[in-house]
């Protein structure tokens, strides 16, 4: 009598406890041997993410009405944007405790937190809604990176990539369908709404965190949290994957500024016409993310981080070329949106190689290293923007591009690829 579907993926994700990476079982349907895990763990993972990427993109495009709301100016409340990433620098220590006592118990906690937090933040007033902001920050900081070592536990490393890439398809999502719901939502109604509504969610999905997510295996308890993390910041691997993701972030954030400053001082651009261009922006980074996606575990994770950084760096080189071209700037604008999400897709899968034991605390180093990049990109930028113009910026990019490059062929390697760092 032959197994249902859904008896066949309780299967898959079964076999890759009882096996190790070397010794897995042959994965039994269509999406368990593309993913590494069947189609339902993948969307149930997928639609937490994509809870936590739209909650925390909400506040960007919609800051006059938050502002608003909470009794803040613009200003004063992009200030409180600025203060709340501050609060990443406490992710190692969630991914400490994750690595001792359980993934799905960390996230769980993060979900219900974050969940009560955005249900309680239209009571905050001014200034004290930084408190509730912050810890909306370190439930980030601490979710998104759990949920990336627990998925890379799950999988092996010849289809790791690929899976990471299903789940982070969410932050693009997020911008493509979860903006639009929440900005029906605040004209619709008001500013408290989607808040309400999607906290409720965060607390939905918590129970499927915890019922429907299998238990991975508990880690390492042999030393202390301080003493593991004293061991992994000396491994010149986790050190260089952190020292990426701060200038992934930079490159990222950096663009993310630059091209609407371009748009807006060179073209005359209008709050509409910039928004139609984000949408094919968000289309871009999609593809890119898709790509990566499809093809970095045949290519190799390594390999196919280093040809998006170069294809970045190249890109950005080339921009002075046609800043007054407008169809030449969409289409560079494009292409560059393209090769930085695929670098950054491609690079995730390579960070948990470096420590396959203490998987959670390395992705919480690395959002400690987002932490950094993300921090100091706005006021950069805008400094670079104003002062130098678009040759300054664009130069900036492509030196990042180029270090970030450097480091992952010294000192990341690809366990798949069988070779260390060069």
């Amino acid at each position: 009598m032959g197994l249902t579907r859904r008896e066949m993926d309780f299967l898959c994700w079964r076999e890759s406890f009882l096996h190790s990476e070397n010794n897995r079982p042959a994965l039994q349907t269509r999406a368990a041997r593309f993913f590494g895990l069947g189609i339902e763990l993948i969307s149930l993972m997928f639609i937490s993410r994509l809870l936590v990427d739209t909650s925390n993109r909400i506040f960007f495009p919609f800051i006059p009405q938050f502002s608003a709301g909470l009794g803040l100016t613009i200003t004063a409340f992009s200030w409180v944007l600025s203060i709340r990433a501050l609060a990443g620098i406490a992710s190692p220590l969630i991914g400490m405790l994750a690595d001792r006592h359980g993934r799905r118990l960390v996230m769980s906690v993060m979900l219900v937190v974050r969940g009560l937090t955005l249900i309680s933040l239209p009571m905050f007033h001014g200034w004290w809604c930084i408190f509730p902001m912050v810890l909306l920050s370190l439930t980030t900081a601490g979710y998104i990176p759990v949920l990336r070592a627990y998925l890379s536990d799950m999988v092996s490393s010849n289809r790791r990539g690929r899976a990471l890439a299903a789940v982070d398809a969410s932050f693009s999502t997020a911008g493509i369908v979860g903006l639009p719901v929440v900005g029906w939502l605040i004209e619709t109604w008001n500013w408290q709404v989607p808040l309400i509504v999607i906290g409720i969610l965060h607390l939905a999905a918590v129970l499927v965190v915890s019922l429907r997510l299998p238990k991975t295996t508990q880690r390492t308890q042999d030393q202390t949290m301080f003493a593991q993390m004293k061991e992994l910041v000396r491994q010149p691997g986790v050190l260089a994957s952190m020292g990426v993701s701060s200038l992934l972030l930079l490159i990222f954030f950096l663009f993310m500024m630059f091209w609407a400053f371009l748009l807006t001082d060179r073209f005359n651009f209008s709050p509409i016409q910039v928004g139609l261009m984000g949408t094919w922006i968000g289309i871009a980074e999609f593809s890119g993310l898709l790509l990566a996606g499809i093809f970095i575990d045949r290519i190799g994770k390594r390999r196919g981080s280093m040809i998006g950084m170069g294809l970045s760096a190249i890109l950005f080189l080339i921009f002075p070329l046609f800043e007054y071209s407008l169809p030449a700037v969409r289409i560079l604008l494009v292409l560059l949106a393209a090769a930085i999400e695929f670098t950054i897709t491609s690079v995730i899968p390579l960070y948990a190689e470096q420590n396959t034991e203490l998987r959670a605390t390395v992705f919480c180093l690395i959002m400690f290293g987002d932490t950094i990049g993300s921090g100091v990109t706005p006021t950069l930028t805008t400094y670079l923007w104003t002062h130098f113009g678009l040759t300054a910026v664009v130069l900036v990019g492509f030196v990042t591009s180029m270090l970030a490059l450097l480091l992952v062929w010294r000192y990341l390697y690809d366990q798949r690829a069988g070779g260390g760092a060069r």
